[in-house]
């Protein structure tokens, strides 16, 4: 199945120089993809903006994203965000991380 990306809404990312596109990124990040099969199931006709952010994002550029984020959102637009505050952690910590975003989800 192929899923439709919302070029407009990308270009308008880009534009106003809070985020850049670059395809390539998604050959080998999975927290877009392993949502996919879930997300078409749901939403057969989905367009997607996929967006995936540093972890090192400085403040004032957040809340840029979060900004713009907001006039795209509308009553037929489900914002999804997959996180994993864990990723390339040693197996203690990683631990200990998850357990803090459980706590927080409930």
């Amino acid at each position: 199945t192929t899923v439709s990306l919302d070029a407009t809404a990308v270009e308008r990312l880009v534009r106003s120089k809070i985020a850049t596109s670059d395809p390539r990124i998604f050959q080998t990040e999975h927290g877009v993809g392993a949502l996919m099969p879930f997300l078409i199931e749901t939403f057969p006709r989905v367009t997607i903006v996929p967006i995936v952010i540093r972890p090192d994002i400085p403040m004032h550029e957040a809340e840029r994203l979060s900004a713009e984020l907001k006039t795209l959102l509308d009553k037929d637009t489900l914002l999804l965000v997959s996180s994993d505050f864990s990723h390339y952690l040693p197996e203690r910590i990683a631990f200990q991380k998850d357990t803090q975003t459980l706590r927080a989800l409930h």
